[in-house]
């Protein structure tokens, strides 16, 4: 039961990624400041998160291996 809603949290948190990526490219291609912020200053906070959160994934792919062993998860 941990494994599993490890695994669910996993593919919250690359959902998650995917989703910074996404608005940080329509930031970029629209140009325009985000509640009088420009869009370079909130991609550089932005991929600050995005870096710990990858942090956060690759702990978390380790832990589930930890308790499954070799098998694949995709996720």
């Amino acid at each position: 039961m941990e494994a599993i809603k490890a695994i669910e949290k996993l593919n919250w948190m690359k959902q998650e990624q995917i989703n910074l990526d996404l608005w940080l490219s329509d930031l970029e291609i629209n140009n325009k400041p985000v509640n009088g912020v420009h869009w370079r200053r909130l991609k550089k906070t932005i991929e600050v998160f995005e870096e710990d959160l990858i942090g956060e994934i690759r702990s978390l792919e380790y832990k589930i291996h930890q308790k499954l062993g070799d098998i694949e998860i995709d996720v």
